[in-house]
């Protein structure tokens, strides 16, 4: 993945990886989000998605669909 020695400690479960990116990632793109959203002073829509994944679970998706000014065009964020 990257060399030196502080690769040859590395390891990462899946529960260190979901930890990594909800708790990590997720404020920052959040961060993201609301600032192109505010900043471009834009109107948004909020969708909820809630079907069966291949678990047989339930499962609520929220999206979120604006206009992006800076693509010129309507996004979907997830």
């Amino acid at each position: 993945m990257f060399p030196g020695p502080i690769s040859k400690e590395f390891s990462m479960s899946r529960t260190k990886a979901s930890y990594m990116l909800s708790d990590g990632l997720g404020p920052y793109l959040r961060k993201g989000l609301v600032k192109l959203i505010c900043e471009n002073k834009v109107f948004y829509t909020i969708q909820f998605d809630e079907t069966g994944n291949a678990q047989d679970r339930k499962q609520c998706d929220i999206l979120l669909r604006f206009w992006n000014n800076d693509k010129d065009l309507i996004t979907t964020q997830y």
